[in-house]
This record gives C-alpha cells, sequence and structure tokens, in this order.
C-alpha cells in the first residue's frame, strides 16, 4: 500500500507540475501571443495591406499626459497580394502568434472598400479566428489614419474607438454593424449592408474626437454611396433602432430642441385599394429641451403646436431619408423581403424593386409624444 501511494503522489506531482508549465501539453503562453485589439485593410501596390494594433501589455493602465506621455499600443503592417498571404506573414518570423479573437474592431480604407469586400474578408471566416460582436467600419481616408492616431486616454485606442461606435447608436448619431451581420446583409445584396465612416479631428497622430456621423451603404460587394449625419438619424428612424437624439422643430411661437428618449416603428403593407402600399408607423417619445420664443417675446410655448411641428419634421426626414437610400437601389428597410413574407402569407403585396420605392407613395404616420417640459412631467393625452 505504501507503494502504491508513493506511486500516486508522484504521478499527482508530475501532472501539476506539466500543468503549470503548460508547454508539455502543446499549449501557448499568453506572453507568446500577441493580442490584437484592432484589424486595419488598406489598398497598396502589392495588394492588402493588413494592420493589427497591439497593445504593449507591460504599459497597460499607465496614466498617459495631455502632452502625449508613452505610445500603449503598436502598429504591425504587412502587405501582401491577398489577405490570406497577409495574415500568414504575421504569424511568421517573431515567434509571437497573433491573437485575433480579442479584436475590438475592423477598420476598412476608403479605396479598398470599393473593391470586392465579401472575396476580400473571406479568409476572417474561413480561418475562424474572430469574435462574432467584432464591429467593422470604414475610414474616411485609410483605415492606417485611424489605427495610428493616439487620443490620449488611459485606455487602449481601439477601446476608445469601439466605445465610440456602440455609445454613437446609442445616441442616435450612427449606425452599430456587427461584422457577421454586416456579411450576412452583403450577401444578400439588398443594399442594406451598412456601417459606420470613421474620421478625426486634430493633427498628425493625436486626435481631440472621433466624428461618426456619416453612413456608408454597400452593394454588389463594394462601397456604394454615404449618407451624411441627419439621414443617419432617419435611417435609425426607419429601422427602430433610435434610442435617443435631438430633433429641431419650428413653430409660430418660437424654435424648440426636443430630446428623443425612445421610438418605435412597425411596418405594414395596405390591403384593398391600397394593397401593396407600404405603410410605416412611428411613434416617438421626447421631452422639450430649450424654447428660443420668436421675435425675443417671452410665451409659453404649445404643447400641441410643437407634437404637430415634430410630426412633419420627423416625416419629412424619413421621407428625404427613404427617396436617398431607395433611389440608390439600397433596400435599408428590407422591405422587398417584408413583401415576399407577407406575401407567402396570401396578402395581395405589390412586389415592387428598391428603385421604385422612390417613386411611390409610402404612407408614413407619426406620433410624437411629449413627456416633459424641462423637468415638469406632462400628463399624458387621452
Amino acid at each position: 500500500m505504501k507503494r502504491i501511494a508513493v506511486y500516486l503522489i508522484t504521478a499527482a506531482i508530475i501532472v501539476g507540475c506539466i500543468r503549470l508549465t503548460g508547454k508539455s501539453l502543446g499549449r501557448t503562453e499568453i506572453g507568446s501571443r500577441r493580442i490584437v485589439e484592432a484589424i486595419g485593410l488598406d489598398s497598396c501596390e502589392k495588394g492588402v495591406r493588413l494592420l493589427l494594433q497591439v497593445p504593449d501589455l507591460s504599459k497597460h493602465g499607465t496614466q498617459t499626459g495631455a502632452s502625449g506621455g508613452e505610445q500603449k499600443a503598436s502598429l504591425y503592417v504587412y502587405e501582401a497580394n491577398t489577405l490570406g498571404q497577409a495574415l500568414t506573414m504575421a504569424g511568421e518570423g517573431t515567434g509571437e502568434a497573433p491573437l485575433y479573437s480579442q479584436a475590438r474592431i475592423l477598420v476598412l480604407g476608403r479605396a479598398l472598400a470599393q473593391r470586392n469586400v465579401r472575396a476580400l474578408l473571406d479568409p476572417f471566416l474561413r480561418r475562424n479566428m474572430i469574435r462574432s460582436d467584432l464591429l467593422i467600419a470604414v475610414a474616411d481616408k485609410k483605415a492606417e489614419d485611424v489605427l495610428s492616431v493616439s487620443f490620449h486616454s488611459t485606455s487602449e485606442d481601439a477601446s476608445v474607438v469601439e466605445q465610440a461606435v456602440r455609445r454613437g447608436e446609442e445616441e442616435g448619431k450612427n449606425v452599430c454593424t456587427p461584422l457577421f451581420q454586416f456579411l450576412s446583409l452583403l450577401y444578400e445584396n439588398e443594399g442594406a449592408a451598412c456601417c459606420p465612416v470613421i474620421s478625426h479631428s486634430g493633427e498628425a497622430g493625436e486626435a481631440k474626437r472621433i466624428d461618426l456621423k456619416r453612413t456608408a451603404f454597400f452593394r454588389n460587394d463594394a462601397l456604394s454611396f454615404v449618407i451624411d449625419g441627419e439621414l443617419t438619424q432617419g435611417l435609425l428612424l426607419l429601422n427602430g433602432r433610435m434610442q435617443k437624439g435631438t430633433l429641431t422643430v419650428k413653430t409660430a411661437k418660437g424654435v424648440c430642441v426636443l430630446q428623443i428618449v425612445g421610438a418605435g416603428r412597425k411596418w405594414s403593407f395596405g390591403t384593398g385599394d391600397g394593397a401593396g402600399t407600404p405603410r410605416l408607423r412611428l411613434n416617438v417619445r421626447a421631452d422639450l429641451l430649450e424654447f428660443l420664443p420668436a421675435n425675443g417675446v417671452n410665451t409659453a410655448p404649445d404643447r400641441d403646436a410643437i407634437s404637430a411641428a415634430a410630426k412633419d419634421s420627423v416625416n419629412d426626414l424619413v421621407r428625404r431619408t427613404m427617396e436617398k437610400l431607395y433611389g440608390n437601389g439600397a433596400d435599408a428597410c428590407r422591405l422587398r423581403k417584408r413583401s415576399r413574407i407577407a406575401a407567402a402569407a396570401g396578402r395581395d403585396v405589390y412586389n415592387f424593386s428598391p428603385t421604385e420605392l422612390s417613386i411611390r407613395s409610402v404612407d408614413i404616420q407619426t406620433d410624437v409624444i411629449l413627456r416633459r417640459f424641462g423637468k415638469t412631467v406632462l400628463p399624458s393625452k387621452e
């Protein structure tokens, strides 16, 4: 029994040593991996330039002064004929294999985005190396301009960009599109695939703020057109993704600034004489942030007048957004798919094309509910 006990203790010690070292089991230590926080893709003479933003773990969490300080991340650049070759190059010659599963955002250069994006990104999917919630965006010019900039934050620069994109949609300023959702819409080729356009202000290598108000739309696997910040708000309303935002309306008594605190939407199709006509019902909830009386006359705002003006403003914004999107062949509301589903259910629905929607009348009805005037909670109107 004593001999058996000695054997068991010895075996336990050996197994414990193997688990502690990890190398005997063929594992890769974290110190031998390059943790990729952001991925950039640009065009170059060879074909594709791959940019990997890797944080310096030895400086992680250190404070950075307003004058600059130490860089907390390094930018690795690889040029090759294809993305697959560039990814292979990234894992050679350094002894440090890149770890892509921690990447927060993928940034495409503007010139590269005008090429076959679906074929370009195919190696990422085939190698199963990225996370499902990885965000995608298009740089105003080059992806390198975005990934090489320092925001002088205690967080990694990739984290700053990612948080700005996610928070931007919550505030009604930009769309936020995960890569897998983007590619799924790209495969449908209905023009609904979109992502934010990133630009920044500041001197070379430094940035004070990020601008994410514009939205890029893709069709036939390439960048098709870009809409501005105002129409991006219209896009969020059309797709029911507007959680917060501001709306300026004019009334006879003055100018009002409304804070949107929520918006819902419902699409349907008309029946009978209006068979097939798309119908949009919007329900917008807002607070009155500011009221500027006309001609400097101190007067109280008119709740009914503000609601009516807000309805007109929302209807006009949504209609102009649809004209822009569907005039460029982008079925951003996926109405063609909705019509097919309605037709399969036995409804009399017109099977329109995206370009025809720009000239067809869309029945838009908006209900604006004002919750507050400043700190005053308004009673609901029955």
